[in-house]
């Protein structure tokens, strides 16, 4: 049960770090709150398994409750604000974006130009 409880961890915790490169593509929006109860619930869980005397009910709680919980939390913890997974304009540009562009187009026609010598 070791090497079961080691894989779902190993698992957790490569899908976790690797979440930014595939959270923009899930529907999931950011919620701190929720987020947050699920990884203290998963440390909680995770305290009880150390206290079990047992070795067979630890890991069934941390294979099958801490793992899956922390994995949650922190996915709701690093959602992207909008629901729709991008985080802004239509091509996943920041909201600021088109204005910025805008400004920095109308400065570069009426920019004066300097050449070096």
């Amino acid at each position: 049960m070791f090497v079961a409880t080691l894989a779902v961890g190993i698992a957790a915790v490569v899908a976790i770090g690797a979440a930014p490169l595939y959270l923009g593509r899930l529907p999931l929006r950011r919620e701190p709150g929720l987020g947050s109860a699920l990884v203290l619930g998963a440390v909680g869980l995770a305290c009880v398994a150390t206290g079990t005397h047992d070795r067979l009910v630890a890991s069934a709680v941390l294979a099958l409750g801490a793992f899956p919980l922390l994995l949650a939390g922190a996915l709701l913890l690093l959602a992207p604000e909008g629901g729709d997974g991008r985080g802004g304009g239509a091509d996943g540009d920041p909201p600021w974006w088109p204005e910025f562009e805008a400004e920095l187009r109308r400065y570069s026609r009426h920019a004066p130009v300097t050449g070096r010598s």
